[in-house]
């Protein structure tokens, strides 16, 4: 018999009888966290925020063609995980495409195409250029 000269990767290596509690336990532990998205879509209208956000913020001519941009909601719910995980751009593109709670809490299951790290960067660009336009005092 030849022996291999790599040892087999036990990275994938499933044990059968070494991981029932364990599997209980982070079941319950997902169970909390989705529980808590689940509070939070409940508790804040992304609608009416998303809302406030395209009236203040312009969005960039697009005449000349182009990918058409995200809804707004999605990209502030995008906002929302990214500040409540503390998450990086590019880690929240990450998680995002990972888990099925977000896409799921950012309206995304199911879709085909997920914000990238530059997209969201370019949202929070968005952001910043509407909040420094002058505001017309109607008081």
């Amino acid at each position: 018999m030849i022996t291999p000269r790599i040892k087999p990767s036990t990275f994938w290596r499933h044990e059968a009888g070494a991981d029932l509690f364990m599997q209980d336990h982070r079941q319950a532990k997902l169970g909390g966290f989705i529980a808590n998205l689940a509070a939070m879509d409940e508790l804040i209208d992304f609608v009416a925020i998303a809302a406030q956000v395209d009236a203040a913020c312009r969005r960039p001519d697009r005449s000349k063609g182009g990918r058409p941009p995200y809804p707004s909601e999605i990209m502030v719910r995008l906002l929302f995980i990214q500040s409540l995980y503390n998450l990086s751009d590019e880690d929240c593109e990450y998680q995002v495409l990972d888990r099925m709670s977000f896409q799921h809490f950012c309206r995304l299951d199911g879709a085909l195409h997920i914000p990238d790290a530059r997209t969201l960067w370019s949202f929070k660009q968005r952001l910043a250029q509407g909040a420094r336009w002058p505001r017309s005092s109607t008081r």
